[in-house]
């Protein structure tokens, strides 16, 4: 089998996982809901109380205000998983076990969009990427890139909650 035959597999595969693994999921600020995960990165807040678990969507990138119709998301698991929208195209992955940034590795479909939108994707991936901790207060999520706030979310409400 071709090479390139080989790397439309694996990108199928790839694909289909995404789709499997991009419902909600949730995380504490340490990889669990009892204290920290070995090698995870540090919390801002101390373990248990500042829990990233749930549904979030983007408010502020890098101190700009985001449209509320661009529905840039982040969902994530006590298990470690993360998914969500980068109002294009679609994430997932995990946390990063070394405890150097936040997330690990993350995989993501690749659609085209808008020009405006993909810059906002771009902007978005790099500091997902770049984030080494986050905090959260009431129902407001930052993810910070040492001590520079880069993401801001707000909590998701269930239906039954709004």
């Amino acid at each position: 089998m071709s090479s390139i035959r080989w790397v439309q597999m694996i990108v199928r595969l790839l694909l289909v996982l995404g789709a499997v693994g991009g419902g909600c999921f949730s995380v504490t600020a340490n990889g669990d809901e009892s204290g920290p995960a070995e090698g995870a990165a540090p919390a801002a807040a101390p373990a248990g109380e500042a829990k990233l678990t749930g549904d979030w969507k983007l408010i502020k990138l890098d101190g700009d205000a985001v449209a509320a119709d661009a529905e840039i998301t982040l969902s994530a698991t006590a298990e470690g998983k993360v998914a969500g929208s980068t109002g294009v195209n679609r994430f997932f992955g995990g946390l990063d076990e070394k405890g150097k940034k936040l997330f690990g590795p993350l995989g993501m479909t690749r659609r085209a969009g808008p020009p405006d939108a993909m810059a906002r994707e771009t902007a978005f991936t790099k500091a997902l990427d770049e984030a080494t901790r986050f905090t959260v207060e009431k129902d407001q999520l930052t993810l910070l890139a040492g001590d520079k706030p880069r993401l801001v979310f707000e909590r998701v409400k269930p239906k039954a909650e709004e």
